[in-house]
């Protein structure tokens, strides 16, 4: 009678959820996956239960599954059902589109989607679709989370994973799930379960949502990936790499012969790999195949000598053959990229990273490739690719290291608006951006791929002056192999004051500070990946000075362990001269710590609004 209870409850609850269509968002009700080690296979079963309150949900009912070429895939079952629980529409064969994943920048690439629709018009409704991918080639026995998708409950989700006996692993795992192990025949089957799974979201400066979400992760210590490897330790996984790109780095005849041309005469080691760097960038094409889904061996350097183009594997093989033959040795380094850094696990070693750049020790200095880049400076690493663990493939001696970090100068943002008022407050403006970090490795892009429209519309997007007229501009590079440029622009500008009787008042141009959320509205921590350091300096050359009485804001100065922010005013005989200067330091910040963190950017923002300049004309 308990269980018969406890049964009725259950059921009665989730008709009482399947009808509240006016209250409950979609929810997966249910998403199981299983996943079975068979032989030398790898067999994944995913199944979904999803159910639609209301049209605004139809979302959920488009699926999109990916694949590559490498993987068997099978569609067990797609169907509808509505809320009497009957079956109202299976999916048909022809109703399943399949198409190559092909992304931005990119010629081709050889992973799939197969996408199908299943939706019905009357709410509330539910789907299920179950699928299997099969696949001999793998270097990780799952990498799952319980949340299928970050922005929607899922109530009920299950991973079951069967492996033989003697099947090693290594695992990690957040202790907020329920785990049990059972044995059956020669097989031991490990399975995790949690009820619902919280739903995540992005916010300013948080870590990638998937730090945020409960995980499985299991790695095999054995592995067949195109040649036998070994992941108990790091050395051993990067042996691994090492044998599976053995051979890669050598080049054509002609090519060999164009390094032997390009670098005739010059002996200095450093201005040799400058030389041959920039041959790649101005000679070969990135092309965008992720490393997770695309394959995890690279194309040989003689495939890019005779195409000019590659993904992020091909072009550092490439560019480590060019040095090869030059003499110089480097190193292939896998890496995760992205301005938000993901956290590598230390105690898992295998395949955690998405892309592959250089490292090329010389005289006890090393230097860093990024081979995708047309735009980068020779030995930059730039927001992509700094301060994070990255695995250097040296054979035995493979190792995780660490890139070098940008520091508060790398990332300087220096800029100067000079205005040249009447006392309408129209007149000129003058500004001179001075960049580093992102913003310069932004403009880089700009100056190299667009063409003048595209850089002028880019420019207009950032112009944080108001009610002006661009008349010139131009993006200074004056080196390829320098870390910052300047942007200068020339404009008329128009109703720079704000008339109040008979004061004339200048709000000065905004400086860029991050928008945080409230504390009660924030859910995250934060993650400052890299420092950010800007100084704005705006000059107001005023006409008729002598006419007015000027009222400054107070100076202001704030400093904590999270930042630093400063304002200054000065009044000389022509004008008016605004100095500020702002730097958020580099670190991760726990919610705990939010209230605190907030608080110094909710008193940068207080001074911000009272910083107008008050311009009261004198009888």
């Amino acid at each position: 009678m308990i269980r018969y209870l406890h049964r009725r409850l259950f059921y009665i609850l989730l008709s009482y959820l399947f009808f509240l269509s006016d209250v409950v968002i979609g929810q997966v009700l249910d998403y199981s996956t299983k996943v079975k080690i068979e032989g030398e296979k790898r067999i994944t079963e995913k199944s979904l239960l999803i159910q639609i309150n209301r049209k605004e949900e139809n979302w959920l009912s488009n699926v999109t599954i990916y694949y590559s070429a490498d993987q068997k895939f099978d569609l067990v079952e797609a169907y509808i059902i509505d809320s009497n629980g009957k079956t109202v529409r299976q999916l048909k064969k022809k109703e399943i589109t399949t198409r190559s994943d092909i992304s931005s920048g990119s010629f081709y690439e050889d992973d799939f989607i197969k996408e199908f629709t299943l939706q019905w018009n009357t709410y509330p409704y539910r789907i299920k679709y179950t699928y299997h991918v099969t696949e001999k080639d793998f270097v990780y026995v799952t990498r799952w989370y319980p949340t299928f998708f970050t922005g929607v409950a899922t109530l009920k989700s299950s991973l079951t994973v069967e492996l033989p006996a003697t099947y090693k692993t290594s695992m990690d795992y957040t202790d907020d799930l329920e785990y049990n192990i059972q044995k059956k025949d020669k097989n031991q089957i490990l399975r995790w379960e949690k009820k619902t799974s919280k739903t995540v979201k992005s916010e300013v400066f948080s870590p990638p949502l998937l730090e945020l979400l409960s995980h499985v992760h299991i790695v095999p210590v054995e592995f067949n990936y195109g040649v036998p490897g070994n992941s108990e330790s790091w050395a051993s996984y990067g042996k691994w790499h090492y044998a599976l790109n053995s051979g890669a780095d050598l080049l054509s005849l002609s090519e060999k012969m164009k390094v032997n041309d390009l670098i005739a005469g010059v002996t200095d080691k450093k201005e040799i790999v400058r030389i041959l760097y920039h041959y790649l960038q101005d000679n070969t094409t990135y092309i965008n195949v992720a490393i997770d889904v695309g394959g995890l061996k690279p194309y040989p350097a003689s495939y890019v000598c005779q195409n000019k183009y590659g993904d992020c594997k091909a072009l550092t093989i490439y560019m480590k053959a060019l040095l090869k033959h030059a003499g110089i040795s480097s190193f292939y380094t896998v890496i995760n990229s992205g301005s938000n850094i993901k956290r590598v696990n230390k105690n898992l070693p295998g395949q955690q990273f998405n892309h592959v750049i250089l490292s090329v020790p010389i005289d006890g200095d090393t230097l860093w490739l990024e081979n995708t880049s047309n735009s980068s400076p020779y030995d930059y690493l730039g927001t992509f690719t700094q301060g994070r663990y990255a695995l250097l493939v040296d054979k035995d001696h493979s190792r995780l290291i660490t890139t070098p970090k940008l520091e508060l100068n790398d990332v300087l943002e220096k800029r100067t608006y000079t205005f040249a008022l009447n006392e309408a407050g129209s007149g000129t403006v003058n500004i001179d951006k001075n960049l580093k970090g992102g913003a310069f490795e932004s403009y880089c892009y700009y100056k190299r791929e667009l063409n003048e429209k595209e850089q002028k519309r880019k420019i207009m997007q950032d112009l944080d002056v108001k009610k002006c007229e661009i008349e010139e501009w131009e993006i200074k590079h004056t080196d390829r192999d320098r870390k910052d440029l300047n942007v200068l622009l020339k404009a008329r500008c128009f109703d720079q004051f704000r008339k109040v009787g008979k004061m004339n008042v200048i709000q000065p141009v905004p400086m860029k500070i991050p928008s945080f959320e409230k504390p009660s509205a924030r859910k995250n921590p934060v993650r400052i990946s890299f420092p950010i350091n800007r100084s704005d300096s705006i000059i107001y050359e005023l006409s008729g000075l002598e006419r007015y009485t000027t009222e400054l804001p107070d100076n202001s100065y704030i400093a904590t362990e999270y930042g630093k922010y400063e304002e200054r005013y000065v009044q000389n005989e022509t004008g008016v001269i605004v100095v500020r200067r702002f730097q958020l330091y580099a670190a991760d910040y726990s919610r705990a710590s939010y209230n605190d963190f907030f608080s110094f950017i909710k008193s940068i923002n207080t001074i911000r609004k009272q910083s107008a300049i008050i311009l009261t004309y004198n009888k």
